[in-house]
C-alpha cells in the first residue's frame, strides 16, 4: 500500500475560485474595484453578495474536506504484470465528467515539470563547465575537450533515451543541453586546429557535419531541439569559411553567403513543415534575424576592402545591391514586407554608393560630393519604383528613408552657409550651396518621377509632390542664403523673394487655408525665411538696420497679406516690434544713453498702445499684438529701475500706468476680464515705481526712509479703492464674476506691492529695522481698519501678519536672539483665538492646531538644528502635559474638538529625546551609548504612547488608529541608531532590538488573521523599522549579512504565511492591510524570500565565500521543492530566479579566488541531478499532463 497521489485535482482549482475575494464571482473575469465589476458592473456591497461570500466559503470548506477523506483512503500498487482494473466497486457511484476537471495539454503551456528539467539540466551543464574551465587541475587542452565530449555524448544519449521512451519534455531540454555541449564540441575542435591550417575551416567542416546531422536526425526522430540548432549552425558554415582568410573581402562574402544560405534554409524549414503538418515558426523567424544579422556584417567587413574612396565605395555598393537582390527574392516567401523595406533601401544605398564611387573615379571637383551620394540615391529610387513582385509601399519606405538620409549633408551644408551669411563669416564661397541646391532639385524631380511611376501602377502615390515642394522650397532657400557680395544685396534679394513668394501665393489661392505639410505651407515658410534672413543680415551694421527698415517692413506687409487672415496678428507683433528695435536704434544712433533710449521707447510704445486703444478700427487681435509688443520695452525699463532710478524712468512708468488705467476703464470690446484684471494688478505697482523714481530723483540722499512709508500709504489706500472698482463694475456689468476677479487682482498687487515695500526696508541699509516697523505699523493698521469695514477674514490675516511682522522687527532692533521669542506670541496668541472661537462652537479647532502646531515645530526643528538640553526637558515637559490633557479632555465636551490637534502635537512634542540622541550619536566622537539613545527615546515615546492610545479612542476611522502608536515605535527604534559603535555589545543589543521588532511584525500579522490588527502600525512599516535597525547593527561590519537578512526573511516570510488559505472579506487588499486582505503565494511570500535570498545574492559580489553560494543554491532548491509541492507560484518560480542569478553572480566574481571550484561544481552537480531526476520521474509517472506536470498557470 502506498499513500495516493498529491496530484492536484479539480478540487483545488475550484477552492481557489471560491476562495478568491479579488475577482468578481458572477463573471469571474475582472478584478473589483471599491466592491464593483467593471465587466458585468454587479454591485457586491448588498445582502445577497454577503450571502453569496458565505456559500463560497462553506463549499470551499466541503471541498477541503473531501480532499482530506481522498487521501486517506489507501492505494494498493498492483504488480507490473497485472493490470489494474478500471471497473469501479459494486455499489460506487459511475464515473462522472466534470467540466472543471482540466483537460491533458500537450503542448502550449508551460509545465512545471519542463520548468524543474531545464533548471536541473542547465545546472548539470553549469558545473561541467566548472570541470573543465575551471578546475585547477585539469589544464591540459586534450583532457578538456575529452571531457566535453563524454558530456556531449551523454546528453545526446540521454535525449534520444527519453525520447524513445515517450518522455518528450524531458528530451527536449535534456537536448537542447547537448546542442550547447556541441557548440563547445565544436570550439574545442578548432582549439585542436594545426597551425597550417585555419581554425575556421575546422569549425565550419564540424558545423557542417554536426549542424546537418542534428537537423536530420532531429526532423526524422521529432526532437525540434536538435532541429532547429542545426539548420542554424548550417546558415553560419559560409560566414565561418569567410573568416578563415582573415582579410575584409572574404570575410564579406561569408556573410553574404550566410544570408542567401539561411534565404534557402527557410525554404527547407517551410517545406518541411508543410510536409509534417506542423509549424517551424521560430526556425523561420531565428533564420531571419541570422539574414538580416549577416547583411549587417557582410556591410560591416565591407568597410575594409579597397585602398582607396573608389574601390571601398563599389565594393560597397555591390554588396549593398546584392543585400538588396537577396531581400527581393526573400521578400517573396517569407516576411514580405521587412525584406521588401530592406530591399528598397539596399538598393537605394547601393546606388549611393555607386554614385560616390563613380564621381570619385571621374575626379569631379571636391565641392560635388555633396551632391554626388542624394543623385545616386534619386537614381535608385527610381529604379525601385520599378521593382515588381513586393510589396511597392514598403519598397518606397526604405528607399525613401535613404533618399533622405543622403540628402542630409545637402542640407548642412545649406545651413553651415545659411549661418555663414547670417554671421558674415569672411572667405565665403557660393558654390558648395548651389552644388547643394543642384543635387536637392534633383532629388525634387526623383520624387516627381516615382510618383507618376506610381501612379501609372495603381499605386498608393500620395504625399509625393508635397515632398517634392518642399525639397523645392529648400534648395531655393539655400540660393537665398548663398552670398553674392555685399550685405545690401543679401537684404535686397531676401525681402525681394519674401514679397514676390508672398504675392504669387496671394494671387494664387487668395488667403486659402494652408492644411498640413502641403506646397503652399512650403513656399510661405520659404518666403518668411527669406525675410528672416534679409532682416539678420540687415542688422550687421545699425545704420544699414535703420536705412533698411522700410523695405523690410515693406516685405513684411506683402507677407502678412499672403498669410491667413487669422495669422496676421502675428505679422503685426513681429512688425511693431521690429519698427521699436529700429527707433530705439536710431535714438541710440543720436548719442541718447542707455535709460533715455529705452524709457522713450517705452514712453512711445505705451502711446501708441492708448492710440489703438481708442480708435476702433484696429482689430481685436492687431490690438493685442500691439499690447503684448508694449509690454516688452516696459519690462527693460523695470529692470532699469533695479539699478538707476531717474525722471526719464518715471516717465515712461507714468504713461504706462496711464495706459493701464485707460485699459481698466475702457468700454471697448475684445478686452476679456482676465486681462482687465492683469491691468488692475498693475495700477498700484506702477504708481509705487513712479514714487520711487521719483523720490530718487528729486531726493539728494536715500529715499527709502521717506518713499517706502508713502508707498506703504498707497497700498493701504489701494485696498478701499478695490471695493469702489468693484461697485463701479457692478454697475456696469451686472450678474457677473468680473467685479470680484478685478478687487481680488487690485487687492494681489496692492499686498504684493507692500510685501516688496517690507523687503526693501529690511534689505536697503538707509532703511533698515526702525523703517520696517514703521512700514508694517501702517500695513497692519490699514489691513485691520479695511478688515473691519469690509467685513473681509483674509484681511484680519494679513493684518495680523504685518502687527507680527512689526513686533519681530521690534526684536530685532533690539538684538533678541532666542527663537521661542519670536515664535512663542504669535503662536499662542492663535491658539487664544482658536480655543475661543471652539468654546463658542464658531470652528476655531483648525486655528487652534495651527497656533499649536507653530508653537512647537520650531522648537523641534532649532532642537535638531542646535541642540540644547534645556529645549529638550521642555519638549518633553510640554508633550506630557498636553498628552495628559488631551487624554482627559472628553470628546463631548465643549473642548472635544481640541482634542486631537492637542494629542497630535503631543506625540510631536515627544521627538525630543530621539532628536537629542540621534543628535548626540552623530556629533558626539564616543556617543552616548545604544542603552542611553534607547532611554531618550523611551522618554519621548512614553507621553507619545499615551497620546497615541487616546488618539485610538477619538479618531473614528480605522486608517487614522493604525498609525496613532507608529510615532511611538518610531521615536524608541530610531533613537539608537546613530548612537551604534565598532563594539560587539552595543551590535548585539541593536541586533535584539531588531529581533524584538520582528517579533512585533509577525504579532501583528498573528492578529490580523484573528480580526484585531487594526489597532497597530501596518507590517510593512513595522518592518520597515527592523530593517533600518538592522542595517545600522550591521553597519560596523561585526556580523556577517545572514544574521540579520534571514531573522528579516524569515519573520517576513512567517507573517504572510499566516494568511496562507485564510478566509478574507471582499475588501480589496491594500499595503497597509498586507497581509490581510490578501491571497496567493506572489503577494504573501515573494517580500520574505526576496529578502532572504537578496542579501546573500548581493553579498556574493562583495564578500564571495563559499559556504554562501551554496546556501543560496540550497535556500533556492528548498524554494523550488516547497513551491512544486505546494503548488505555490512564488517560491517555486523564485528559486527558479535564483538559481541563475547566483550562478552569475559566481562567475563574476571568477571561481577560484572567492569560490573554491570543487564544492561550488559537486553542489551545483548534485541540485542538477536531483531537479533532473524529480523531472524524469514524474513525466514518467503521470504523463505530460498531470501531477507535478501541471501547468504553471495553476500555481497560486
Amino acid at each position: 500500500m502506498s499513500a495516493p497521489s498529491l496530484a492536484p485535482s479539480w478540487s483545488d482549482a475550484a477552492i481557489a475560485h471560491l476562495r478568491d475575494a479579488t475577482r468578481c464571482p458572477v463573471c469571474g473575469r475582472s478584478i473589483l474595484v471599491d466592491a464593483r465589476c467593471r465587466v458585468c458592473g454587479a454591485d457586491l456591497a448588498t445582502e445577497d453578495a454577503a450571502a453569496l461570500w458565505r456559500a463560497s466559503q462553506a463549499a470551499a470548506t466541503a471541498l477541503e474536506e473531501r480532499e482530506r477523506v481522498r487521501l486517506r483512503i489507501p492505494v494498493i500498487v498492483a504488480p507490473a504484470a497485472v493490470r489494474p482494473s478500471t471497473t469501479p466497486p459494486e455499489g460506487s457511484p459511475p464515473p462522472e465528467s466534470d467540466p472543471a476537471t482540466p483537460r491533458a495539454t500537450t503542448g502550449g503551456a508551460t509545465t512545471v515539470q519542463s520548468v524543474l528539467a531545464v533548471a536541473g539540466a542547465g545546472l548539470f551543464a553549469i558545473a561541467a563547465l566548472i570541470f573543465s574551465f575551471f578546475n585547477p587541475d585539469l589544464t591540459d587542452r586534450g583532457a578538456r575537450s575529452l571531457v566535453l565530449l563524454c558530456v556531449t555524448a551523454l546528453f545526446l544519449a540521454g535525449a534520444a533515451l527519453l525520447h524513445r521512451r515517450r518522455l518528450h519534455s524531458s528530451a527536449e531540454t535534456v537536448g537542447a543541453l547537448a546542442v550547447v555541449f556541441i557548440a563547445l564540441d565544436v570550439t574545442a575542435v578548432a582549439g585542436l586546429t594545426p597551425a597550417a591550417l585555419s581554425g575556421w575551416v575546422s569549425a565550419a567542416v564540424s558545423t557542417l557535419v554536426a549542424g546537418g546531422a542534428l537537423a536530420l536526425i532531429g526532423a526524422r526522430i521529432g526532437i525540434r531541439s536538435w532541429s532547429a540548432p542545426g539548420l542554424v549552425g548550417l546558415a553560419f558554415v559560409p560566414a565561418m569559411l569567410g573568416a578563415a582568410d582573415g582579410t575584409a573581402g572574404p570575410a564579406a562574402l561569408g556573410w553574404l553567403g550566410t544570408m542567401a544560405a539561411a534565404m534557402s534554409l527557410i525554404v527547407v524549414a517551410d517545406r518541411g513543415a508543410r510536409i509534417s503538418q506542423g509549424t517551424r515558426r521560430a526556425e523561420i523567424a531565428t533564420l531571419t534575424a541570422v539574414q538580416l544579422a549577416a547583411g549587417l556584417l557582410a556591410l560591416v567587413h565591407v568597410v575594409g576592402v579597397g585602398d582607396d574612396v573608389v574601390e571601398t565605395m563599389a565594393a560597397g555598393a555591390a554588396a549593398l545591391i546584392t543585400v538588396g537582390l537577396i531581400a527581393v527574392a526573400s521578400a517573396r516567401r517569407t516576411t514580405p514586407r521587412l525584406w521588401a523595406f530592406v530591399a528598397g533601401g539596399a538598393l537605394t544605398a547601393g546606388a549611393a554608393a555607386a554614385g560616390i564611387s563613380v564621381g570619385t573615379g571621374i575626379a569631379l571637383p571636391s565641392v560635388s560630393a555633396v551632391a554626388l551620394p542624394l543623385a545616386g540615391a534619386a537614381v535608385g529610387l527610381i529604379g525601385t519604383a520599378l521593382l515588381r513582385g513586393t510589396d511597392a509601399t514598403w519598397v518606397r519606405a526604405g528607399a525613401l528613408i535613404v533618399l533622405a538620409l543622403t540628402a542630409l549633408p545637402s542640407v548642412a551644408v545649406v545651413g553651415i552657409t545659411a549661418v555663414f551669411t547670417l554671421t558674415r563669416t569672411d572667405d565665403e564661397s557660393m558654390w558648395p550651396s548651389v552644388v547643394a541646391a543642384a543635387g536637392l532639385s534633383v532629388a525634387a524631380v526623383a520624387l516627381i518621377v516615382t510618383g507618376r511611376v506610381a501612379r501609372r501602377r495603381a499605386s498608393s502615390a500620395r504625399g509625393f509632390g508635397a515632398a517634392a515642394a518642399w525639397v523645392s522650397a529648400l534648395a531655393v532657400f539655400a540660393l537665398v542664403v548663398t552670398p553674392y557680395g555685399p550685405p545690401e544685396a543679401t537684404v535686397a534679394a531676401g525681402a525681394a523673394i519674401a514679397a514676390a513668394s508672398g504675392e504669387a501665393l496671394r494671387r494664387r489661392s487668395g488667403g486659402a487655408r494652408i492644411v498640413g505639410l502641403s506646397p503652399r505651407l512650403a513656399f510661405a515658410l520659404t518666403g518668411h525665411a527669406a525675410l528672416g534672413v534679409a532682416v539678420v543680415v540687415a542688422w550687421s551694421t545699425a545704420e544699414l538696420a535703420v536705412a533698411s527698415w522700410p523695405g523690410v517692413l515693406a516685405a513684411a506687409v506683402w507677407a502678412a497679406h499672403a498669410a491667413p487672415a487669422r495669422f496676421r496678428w502675428l505679422h503685426v507683433a513681429a512688425a511693431y516690434g521690429y519698427s521699436l528695435i529700429v527707433a530705439a536704434t536710431a535714438l541710440a544712433l543720436l548719442g541718447l544713453a542707455s535709460v533715455p533710449v529705452v524709457s522713450l521707447t517705452t514712453t512711445a510704445a505705451a502711446v501708441v498702445a492708448i492710440v489703438a486703444t481708442f480708435v476702433r478700427a484696429v482689430p481685436v487681435h492687431a490690438w493685442w499684438a500691439v499690447l503684448g509688443v508694449t509690454a516688452v520695452p516696459f519690462v527693460f525699463g523695470v529692470l532699469q529701475v533695479v539699478e538707476e532710478r531717474s525722471g526719464w524712468t518715471a516717465l515712461s512708468t507714468g504713461i504706462t500706468f496711464v495706459l493701464a488705467l485707460a485699459l481698466l476703464l475702457t468700454r471697448r470690446a475684445g478686452l476679456v476680464p482676465p486681462l482687465r484684471a492683469v491691468f488692475a494688478m498693475l495700477l498700484v505697482p506702477f504708481l509705487a515705481v513712479v514714487i520711487v523714481c521719483v523720490g530718487a530723483w528729486l531726493l539728494p540722499v536715500s529715499g527709502s526712509p521717506i518713499v517706502l512709508p508713502i508707498v506703504a500709504a498707497i497700498v493701504v489706500c489701494a485696498l478701499p479703492a478695490a471695493g469702489s472698482v468693484e461697485a463701479t463694475f457692478a454697475r456696469r456689468v451686472p450678474a457677473s464674476r468680473m467685479p470680484v476677479l478685478l478687487r481680488t487682482a487690485m487687492e494681489s498687487s496692492a499686498l504684493l506691492t507692500g510685501v516688496i515695500a517690507v523687503a526693501l526696508a529690511l534689505g536697503r541699509e538707509a532703511a533698515g529695522f526702525s523703517t520696517a516697523v514703521l512700514v508694517l505699523t501702517i500695513l497692519a493698521t490699514g489691513t485691520g481698519a479695511a478688515a473691519a469695514a469690509g467685513r473681509r477674514r483674509v484681511l484680519w490675516w494679513l493684518a495680523g501678519i504685518s502687527a507680527t511682522g512689526a513686533l519681530w522687527c521690534a526684536w530685532r532692533l533690539w538684538d533678541v536672539q532666542l527663537l521661542e521669542a519670536y515664535v512663542l506670541p504669535p503662536a499662542l496668541g492663535v491658539v487664544a483665538v482658536g480655543a475661543a472661537l471652539a468654546r463658542a462652537a464658531r470652528r476655531g479647532s483648525r486655528l487652534y492646531a495651527g497656533g499649536l502646531l507653530a508653537a512647537v515645530l520650531p522648537s523641534v526643528v532649532a532642537l535638531a538644528g542646535m541642540g540644547g538640553e534645556a529645549r529638550m526637558w521642555s519638549l518633553l515637559g510640554a508633550s506630557a502635559v498636553l498628552a495628559s490633557v488631551g487624554a482627559l479632555v472628553r470628546s463631548d465636551s465643549a473642548w472635544g474638538s481640541l482634542r486631537t490637534p492637542t494629542l497630535v502635537v503631543a506625540v510631536l512634542a515627544g521627538s525630543a529625546g530621539t532628536i537629542v540622541a540621534a543628535r548626540a550619536g552623530l556629533t558626539a566622537p564616543d556617543g552616548p551609548g545604544v542603552l542611553v539613545a534607547l532611554g531618550l527615546g523611551c522618554l519621548g515615546a512614553l507621553p507619545a504612547a499615551v497620546a497615541g492610545v487616546a488618539l485610538t479612542r477619538t479618531m473614528e476611522r480605522r486608517l487614522a488608529h493604525r498609525w496613532a502608536l507608529a510615532p511611538a515605535l518610531m521615536y524608541v527604534a530610531v533613537a539608537p541608531w546613530p548612537a551604534i559603535r565598532t563594539d560587539a555589545p552595543e551590535t548585539w543589543t541593536m541586533w535584539a532590538v531588531m529581533l524584538a521588532i520582528l517579533a512585533g511584525v509577525v504579532t501583528i500579522s498573528a492578529l490580523q488573521r484573528r480580526g484585531r490588527g487594526d489597532m497597530f502600525p501596518p507590517v510593512w512599516f513595522v518592518f520597515a523599522l527592523a530593517f533600518a535597525t538592522s542595517v545600522a547593527a550591521w553597519s560596523p561590519r561585526e556580523l556577517r549579512v545572514e544574521w540579520f537578512s534571514l531573522p528579516l526573511g524569515v519573520a517576513l516570510l512567517i507573517a504572510g504565511a499566516l494568511h496562507l488559505g485564510a478566509a478574507h472579506p471582499p475588501e480589496r487588499g491594500t499595503l497597509d492591510s498586507w497581509p490581510a486582505r490578501w491571497s496567493g503565494s506572489w503577494a504573501l511570500l515573494t517580500p520574505g524570500l526576496a529578502v532572504i535570498l537578496g542579501a546573500s545574492i548581493a553579498a556574493t559580489f562583495t564578500d564571495p565565500q563559499t559556504w554562501r553560494a551554496i546556501l543560496v543554491i540550497v535556500m533556492a532548491l528548498a524554494a523550488i521543492l516547497i513551491g512544486a509541492r505546494g503548488r505555490l507560484a512564488a517560491p517555486f518560480l523564485v528559486g527558479v530566479v535564483v538559481l541563475p542569478l547566483e550562478n552569475v553572480s559566481a562567475f563574476s566574481v571568477q571561481i577560484g579566488r572567492g569560490i573554491d571550484s570543487m564544492p561550488w561544481w559537486i553542489t551545483l552537480a548534485v541540485v542538477g541531478a536531483v531537479l533532473l531526476i524529480l523531472a524524469v520521474s514524474y513525466e514518467r509517472r503521470d504523463g505530460e499532463a498531470a501531477a507535478l506536470g501541471a501547468r504553471l498557470r495553476d500555481l497560486r
